[in-house]
């Protein structure tokens, strides 16, 4: 029998390898344990996390078919342009305002063929059909696209022109009284002079100064009757572009030779530069010379009247301030009332023709005080807002895309 040649008998290292073997068993088995366990717990997590993505999507699409529902209801247009100007997806009410199957179209050949090149000071677009529309245009966030909303406003307007109207109706209604009040006084003066010339021994003299006197009256009358048609009337049409240094430019040529005459001066500080606006310039110019006919009538000879401009938003404000004795409290509130006067001579139309004139051009006159301690007329008004920079914003078409379907 041999023996081992380091001593350890050959049994004795099978039992060594045995024992080797149940180790790593041992531990594999662990291991593996281990890492089924982590598998349920991967596999348990995993399904949790697909059924909250279920749920995630299915409530994703319950949201994108009712946004779908809501804004195939929608009553006004809603278009998507992409980078290309490319119309991408619309909804049934824009291509009722349009032309059906807007979807694949260029953009700004819709524009070219539907809308007509006319500015307006509120971002409205007039259609080549008649109608008028309010344009605005949202960028998608985290994308290229933009979207297109359009708005009928067609009645909208209408309405609001025919509401104006009535109010004036109504007004002139009110007016009735005080109308007759304003003419009895030169009509009952034209009487008494008219009698004056009956009388045999008047003679060329007193008969010429007579009948100024009677032409003074009926000039009164006749300038009261054409302001109170002025009121009503509201000069509604015949607007234009016109911008405001060639605004400026007419006032002066008007304004000043009579006020030089008065010693009256007239400064203007523009800081609102060559704006363009909207507007019926003669009715426009008429109410800036009835504040300053106020201004003069209230300050006399010596009254400084100053215009100054600048811009409020997309605004235009014009602040027109005298050095005058300015407007007492307590008339503050009726100053635009029709037939509403604190002297002797006026008509009390003047301003109240200014509040509608300004009113028809969608804008605003209030006043305030002056800081030379007379009175400030603050007048707003839109400024143009051209949509030429959005519909050159484009290139022209490369491509066709596929379209997808908003309704």
């Amino acid at each position: 029998m041999s023996k081992p040649v380091d001593g350890i008998s050959p049994q004795a290292k099978l039992e060594q390898v045995f024992d080797a073997f149940n180790h790593v068993s041992a531990t594999l088995t662990s291991h593996y344990q281990e890492l089924q366990l982590k598998v349920e717990t991967l596999t348990l997590q995993l399904s949790k996390a697909q059924d909250e993505r279920l749920k995630e999507l299915h409530a994703k699409e319950k949201l994108a078919t009712r946004l779908q529902t809501l804004i195939s209801a929608l009553p006004g247009g809603v278009l998507v342009i992409d980078e290309t100007g490319i119309i991408t997806d619309c909804n049934v009410a824009a291509e009722k305002l349009l032309e059906p199957r807007l979807r694949g179209q260029y953009w700004q050949n819709i524009i070219q063929r539907h809308m007509t090149a006319d500015e307006s000071p509120t971002g409205e677009v007039k259609l080549r059909n008649g109608h008028l529309i309010n344009l605005a245009l949202k960028n998608l966030e985290g994308s290229a696209e933009r979207l297109v909303l359009l708005s009928d406003i067609t009645a909208s307007r209408g309405l609001q022109s025919s509401l104006q109207h009535q109010e004036r109706l109504a007004g002139l209604g009110r007016m009735v009284g005080e109308l007759a009040h304003q003419l009895r006084t030169p009509l009952a003066s034209a009487f008494l002079y008219v009698g004056n010339l009956q009388r045999e021994n008047v003679g060329l003299h007193e008969r010429k100064r007579v009948t100024g006197r009677i032409q003074q009256c009926l000039y009164t009358m006749e300038a009261t009757i054409n302001d109170l048609l002025l009121f009503v009337k509201g000069h509604q049409t015949d607007k234009q572009n016109i911008n405001l240094l060639s605004l400026f430019e007419q006032l002066k040529a008007t304004f000043l030779p009579i006020a030089e005459r008065q010693h009256i001066t007239l400064s203007i500080d523009n800081q609102a530069g060559n704006v363009n606006l909207e507007i019926n310039s003669a009715a426009f110019l008429g109410a800036l010379h009835n504040i300053c006919n106020n201004a003069i009538e209230a300050g006399g000879a010596g009254t400084h009247i100053k215009i100054q401009t600048r811009h409020l938003g997309n605004l235009l404000e014009l602040r027109i301030s005298d050095n005058g004795p300015g407007i007492a409290d307590q008339h503050r509130q009726h100053i635009f009332e029709p037939f509403f006067t604190t002297r002797a001579n006026g008509t009390g139309l003047g301003l109240a023709i200014v509040k509608t004139v300004i009113e028809l051009h969608e804008g605003s006159v209030n006043v305030a005080s002056a800081l030379e301690g007379g009175a400030c007329f603050v007048i707003t008004l839109p400024q143009i807002k051209s949509n030429k920079d959005f519909l050159s914003s484009y290139p022209a078409p490369t491509r066709r895309v596929p379209s997808k379907r908003l309704n």
